[in-house]
Protein backbone atom coordinates (compact mmCIF):
# COMPACT_ATOMS: atom_id res chain seq x y z
CA UNK A 1 0.00 0.00 0.00
CA UNK A 2 1.46 3.42 -1.00
CA UNK A 3 0.88 6.39 0.82
CA UNK A 4 1.38 10.02 -0.38
CA UNK A 5 4.25 11.50 0.87
CA UNK A 6 4.62 14.56 2.29
CA UNK A 7 7.00 17.19 4.25
CA UNK A 8 6.29 18.18 7.82
CA UNK A 9 6.57 21.75 8.83
CA UNK A 10 5.01 23.46 12.38
CA UNK A 11 3.89 26.25 10.42
CA UNK A 12 0.28 26.66 9.01
CA UNK A 13 -0.71 27.44 5.45
CA UNK A 14 -0.39 31.11 4.77
CA UNK A 15 2.28 31.73 8.31
CA UNK A 16 4.81 34.08 7.67
CA UNK A 17 6.62 34.50 10.71
CA UNK A 18 9.56 32.55 9.93
CA UNK A 19 10.04 34.15 6.23
CA UNK A 20 9.76 37.74 8.68
CA UNK A 21 12.75 36.38 10.88
CA UNK A 22 14.68 35.71 7.86
CA UNK A 23 14.37 39.01 6.72
CA UNK A 24 15.52 40.59 9.67
CA UNK A 25 18.43 37.89 10.76
CA UNK A 26 19.89 38.12 6.72
CA UNK A 27 18.98 40.93 5.37
CA UNK A 28 18.36 43.56 8.23
CA UNK A 29 14.94 44.61 7.33
CA UNK A 30 13.90 45.95 10.78
CA UNK A 31 10.00 47.05 11.42
CA UNK A 32 8.56 45.32 7.84
CA UNK A 33 6.26 42.33 7.66
CA UNK A 34 6.85 39.69 4.67
CA UNK A 35 4.35 39.85 2.40
CA UNK A 36 5.05 37.13 -0.64
CA UNK A 37 7.99 36.25 -2.84
CA UNK A 38 8.45 35.99 -6.37
CA UNK A 39 11.04 34.23 -9.02
CA UNK A 40 11.63 36.19 -11.69
CA UNK A 41 14.06 36.82 -14.39
CA UNK A 42 16.97 34.37 -11.96
CA UNK A 43 16.26 36.78 -9.14
CA UNK A 44 14.57 36.01 -5.90
CA UNK A 45 12.11 39.17 -5.21
CA UNK A 46 10.72 39.87 -1.52
CA UNK A 47 7.90 42.16 -1.03
CA UNK A 48 7.65 43.50 2.26
CA UNK A 49 5.39 46.23 3.80
CA UNK A 50 6.57 48.48 6.54
CA UNK A 51 4.41 48.12 9.52
CA UNK A 52 2.70 51.65 10.35
CA UNK A 53 4.00 52.25 14.16
CA UNK A 54 7.70 52.22 12.85
CA UNK A 55 6.96 55.01 10.04
CA UNK A 56 7.89 58.66 11.31
CA UNK A 57 7.86 62.11 10.24
CA UNK A 58 11.64 62.60 8.53
CA UNK A 59 11.47 66.19 9.28
CA UNK A 60 10.94 65.92 13.22
CA UNK A 61 10.31 62.66 13.93
CA UNK A 62 6.81 62.22 15.21
CA UNK A 63 4.36 58.91 14.83
CA UNK A 64 1.48 61.08 14.34
CA UNK A 65 1.46 60.89 10.10
CA UNK A 66 -1.22 60.60 7.71
CA UNK A 67 -0.25 58.71 4.38
CA UNK A 68 -0.84 60.32 1.18
CA UNK A 69 0.16 57.15 -1.47
CA UNK A 70 3.35 55.23 -1.78
CA UNK A 71 5.81 54.82 -4.18
CA UNK A 72 7.28 51.01 -4.88
CA UNK A 73 11.18 50.53 -4.80
CA UNK A 74 13.37 47.83 -5.65
CA UNK A 75 16.26 47.55 -3.71
CA UNK A 76 19.38 45.20 -4.10
CA UNK A 77 20.22 43.11 -1.26
CA UNK A 78 22.53 40.01 -0.27
CA UNK A 79 22.61 37.10 -1.91
CA UNK A 80 21.41 33.52 -1.59
CA UNK A 81 23.93 31.73 -3.11
CA UNK A 82 24.70 32.39 -6.47
CA UNK A 83 20.82 33.77 -6.40
CA UNK A 84 20.46 37.57 -6.81
CA UNK A 85 17.80 38.74 -4.02
CA UNK A 86 15.83 42.00 -4.22
CA UNK A 87 13.95 43.62 -1.89
CA UNK A 88 10.39 45.35 -3.19
CA UNK A 89 8.81 47.70 -0.77
CA UNK A 90 6.62 50.51 -1.03
CA UNK A 91 8.03 54.07 0.09
CA UNK A 92 5.24 55.76 1.87
CA UNK A 93 4.70 59.75 1.39
CA UNK A 94 3.48 61.10 4.88
CA UNK A 95 2.09 64.73 6.15
CA UNK A 96 2.98 65.27 9.81
CA UNK A 97 0.66 66.93 11.73
CA UNK A 98 3.21 68.34 14.56
CA UNK A 99 5.65 70.34 11.96
CA UNK A 100 3.07 70.05 8.69
CA UNK A 101 5.72 68.82 6.40
CA UNK A 102 4.87 66.49 3.79
CA UNK A 103 7.93 64.70 2.32
CA UNK A 104 9.35 60.93 1.59
CA UNK A 105 9.32 58.91 4.71
CA UNK A 106 12.94 57.52 4.72
CA UNK A 107 13.80 53.80 5.00
CA UNK A 108 15.79 52.54 7.63
CA UNK A 109 17.41 50.03 5.61
CA UNK A 110 19.07 52.00 2.87
CA UNK A 111 20.90 55.31 2.36
CA UNK A 112 19.22 58.46 0.44
CA UNK A 113 19.52 58.04 -3.32
CA UNK A 114 20.84 54.44 -2.99
CA UNK A 115 19.96 51.24 -4.93
CA UNK A 116 21.19 48.86 -2.62
CA UNK A 117 20.84 47.96 1.09
CA UNK A 118 23.02 48.66 3.96
CA UNK A 119 23.33 44.58 4.20
CA UNK A 120 24.24 44.95 0.62
CA UNK A 121 26.87 47.30 0.89
CA UNK A 122 28.04 45.75 4.00
CA UNK A 123 28.55 42.26 1.86
CA UNK A 124 30.79 44.50 -0.56
CA UNK A 125 33.22 46.01 1.58
CA UNK A 126 34.06 42.02 3.20
CA UNK A 127 34.44 40.90 -0.36
CA UNK A 128 36.72 43.61 -1.42
CA UNK A 129 39.15 42.94 1.36
CA UNK A 130 39.89 39.51 -0.45
CA UNK A 131 38.47 40.36 -4.22
CA UNK A 132 39.27 42.87 -6.83
CA UNK A 133 36.62 45.61 -7.91
CA UNK A 134 36.02 43.75 -10.83
CA UNK A 135 35.81 40.66 -9.11
CA UNK A 136 33.28 41.53 -6.44
CA UNK A 137 30.73 43.70 -9.24
CA UNK A 138 31.21 40.28 -11.19
CA UNK A 139 30.28 38.58 -8.22
CA UNK A 140 27.45 40.64 -7.16
CA UNK A 141 25.95 41.95 -10.57
CA UNK A 142 26.63 44.94 -10.74
CA UNK A 143 28.80 47.39 -12.19
CA UNK A 144 32.46 48.78 -11.19
CA UNK A 145 31.07 52.28 -10.63
CA UNK A 146 29.45 50.97 -7.71
CA UNK A 147 31.30 48.67 -5.47
CA UNK A 148 34.02 51.76 -6.17
CA UNK A 149 31.08 54.25 -4.62
CA UNK A 150 31.10 51.90 -1.91
CA UNK A 151 34.76 51.96 -1.28
CA UNK A 152 35.02 55.68 -1.93
CA UNK A 153 31.82 56.38 0.81
CA UNK A 154 33.31 53.83 3.38
CA UNK A 155 37.15 55.55 3.08
CA UNK A 156 35.53 58.87 3.74
CA UNK A 157 33.08 57.39 6.82
CA UNK A 158 36.72 55.97 8.43
CA UNK A 159 38.34 58.86 7.66
CA UNK A 160 35.85 61.39 9.67
CA UNK A 161 35.36 58.53 12.27
CA UNK A 162 39.62 58.48 12.55
CA UNK A 163 39.67 62.68 12.42
CA UNK A 164 36.88 62.88 15.56
CA UNK A 165 38.80 60.11 17.77
CA UNK A 166 42.06 62.22 17.20
CA UNK A 167 40.48 65.80 18.28
CA UNK A 168 39.02 63.95 21.27
CA UNK A 169 42.58 62.35 21.97
CA UNK A 170 43.97 65.72 21.41
CA UNK A 171 41.40 68.00 23.53
CA UNK A 172 42.13 65.17 26.58
CA UNK A 173 45.95 65.40 26.44
CA UNK A 174 45.71 69.52 26.45
CA UNK A 175 43.30 68.75 29.30
CA UNK A 176 45.83 66.54 31.01
CA UNK A 177 48.52 68.99 30.64
CA UNK A 178 46.86 72.26 31.26
CA UNK A 179 47.65 74.14 34.80
CA UNK A 180 44.52 73.93 37.12
CA UNK A 181 44.05 76.74 39.43
CA UNK A 182 44.94 76.55 42.79
CA UNK A 183 42.52 75.59 45.38
CA UNK A 184 41.10 78.80 47.75
CA UNK A 185 42.56 78.55 51.09
CA UNK A 186 39.82 77.83 53.70
CA UNK A 187 41.98 77.42 56.59
CA UNK A 188 41.17 81.08 58.78
CA UNK A 189 37.62 80.60 57.50
CA UNK A 190 36.93 77.45 59.29
CA UNK A 191 38.88 78.69 62.19
CA UNK A 192 36.48 81.92 62.50
CA UNK A 193 33.99 79.22 62.21
CA UNK A 194 34.65 76.82 65.11
CA UNK A 195 35.67 79.78 67.49
CA UNK A 196 31.79 81.27 66.36
CA UNK A 197 30.51 77.76 67.91
CA UNK A 198 32.75 77.70 71.23
CA UNK A 199 31.48 81.18 71.96
CA UNK A 200 27.80 80.53 71.12
CA UNK A 201 28.09 77.27 73.55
Amino acid sequence: MLFPWKVATPFQTGATSMSTSLLYHAFGLRGYDYIKTEYTEGCVVFTVHQRPHTCRCPQCGSRDVVHHGHETRTFKTVPIGHKPCLSSCPSQRVECRRCHSVRQAPLPFADPRRRYTRAFERYALELSRLMTIQDVAQHLGVSWDTIKDIQKRDLHTASRSRAWAELQADRHRRDQHRPRPPLPDRGPQLGNRRRGLRRRR
